[in-house]
């Protein structure tokens, strides 16, 4: 089998009959679609009951587990040489597989490859704006250390089974974002990235999304997920600097001007730093540190 497309749904029965459509529907027909239902209290396994496609498989999980635990139920039930994942809201395009498969073909260095996507309202068709990432696997590990989605998109991502279950790639327990410490230990491990210029897929923006939700808790691991990000990137740094340029990366606050000045000096410091560790591009991602401190002086 080519692909396993892993969606995890929670009450999504007004969307996931049309996100299953759209792979069932793709170009590409050698697939399965896995959809984990995580402790639905509505009709998210019932609406597909009719749907009597045999690559469909649908499973359920007793209680609410959270998104990175269904998603990786899925990860590790997929019979492909490739897996990507999708949100249930979200709608496929149709030569989504067939794009990405055909470039994970061509580009054998490459390990995961996500795309570019139009943001729609509640409705599915009504175009809000589209969202356009870094294309090189440089710029991308450079944007990560954001731990902000602007590196990949990750309901548009597919990547090499083997390497995911050779070296362990799971999603941590997050709410929101757990897709960046997935991305983040992929580095760690050696992975290479791209996005297609592409569109594959259309992102519904509703009040239910996912990604409205963020804890405290959340909060807490993104600050701790940056700092093991800057921690890679600038292995010469102490500590304290690598948790002062993480907290600049968080914070959207105004500052002391003591607390400005420290970050000051760590951000000068990371500056020199111009060799790459882990393929990141060193002049994007010391460029996006700059900006930020602009912005924190600004604030």
């Amino acid at each position: 089998m080519t692909v396993s497309v892993v969606i995890a749904a929670y009450n999504a029965s007004s969307y996931i009959p049309a996100a299953v459509e759209s792979i069932l529907n793709q170009t590409l027909t050698d697939l399965e679609c896995i959809v984990i239902d995580d402790g639905s209290i509505d009709q998210t396994l019932e609406v597909l009951a009719d749907n009597t496609d045999p690559r469909l498989r649908t499973f359920q999980l007793p209680v609410n587990c959270g998104i990175a635990a269904a998603t990786n139920l899925g990860i590790r039930l997929a019979k492909g040489e490739y897996i990507a994942v999708m949100d249930a809201d979200d709608i496929a395009m149709p030569e989504r597989l067939q794009l990405q498969v055909d470039f994970l073909q061509r580009e054998t260095f490459v390990h995961f490859v996500g795309g570019s996507a139009l943001r729609v309202a509640d409705d599915g068709t009504t175009l809000l704006n589209p969202i356009k990432l870094a294309a090189t696997d440089a710029e991308i590990k450079a944007q990560m250390m954001l731990v902000n989605g602007s590196a990949l998109l990750n309901p548009t991502t597919m990547g090499r089974a083997d390497f995911i279950r050779q070296n362990g790639l799971y999603y941590p327990p997050l709410r929101r974002g757990q897709e960046q410490g997935m991305w983040a230990a992929a580095v760690r491990c050696g992975a290479n990235f791209a996005n297609l210029n592409e569109v594959l897929l259309r992102k519904r923006r509703h009040k239910s999304n996912v990604t409205n939700q963020f804890s405290a808790t959340d909060a807490k691991l993104s600050f701790e997920l940056r700092q093991r990000l800057v921690a890679m990137y600038y292995p010469t740094l102490t500590h304290l600097d690598i948790s002062m340029i993480a907290r600049m990366l968080s914070n959207r606050t105004k500052v002391s001007t003591a607390l400005y000045e420290s970050t000051a000096r760590a951000v000068a410091l990371a500056q020199t730093v111009t060799k790459s560790f882990y393929g990141e591009s060193k002049p994007r991602a010391n460029l996006k540190l700059q900006r930020y401190l602009e912005r924190l002086e600004r604030s």
